[in-house]
């Protein structure tokens, strides 16, 4: 199965701790990454995504945590204005 990835910088708005994760993280600019398989047997190329991964960055410390990809949208939203 042909699989792809993508990297790119967010900014996190505000902090979050992931489900299932046992680490905050913290608001700020972070690096994530997006890994897709290719959908097999359609007619037209489709990619599905099976993994989205945060990179949290500490003194000394450097850790990739798996995100739900609604949990980063939602910390890297903007407010809505009134």
């Amino acid at each position: 199965m042909e699989r792809r990835s993508s990297i790119d910088t967010v900014e996190v708005l505000r902090a979050f701790k992931p489900r299932g994760a046992g680490i905050l993280v913290p608001a700020g600019l972070h690096s994530v990454e997006t890994e897709e398989e290719m959908v097999e047997g359609l007619s037209f190329p489709a990619w599905r995504r099976v993994a989205t991964t945060v990179m949290v960055e500490r003194p000394g410390l450097s850790q990739r945590v798996q995100v739900d990809p609604a949990e980063l949208a939602a910390a890297t939203a903007k407010p809505k204005e009134a």
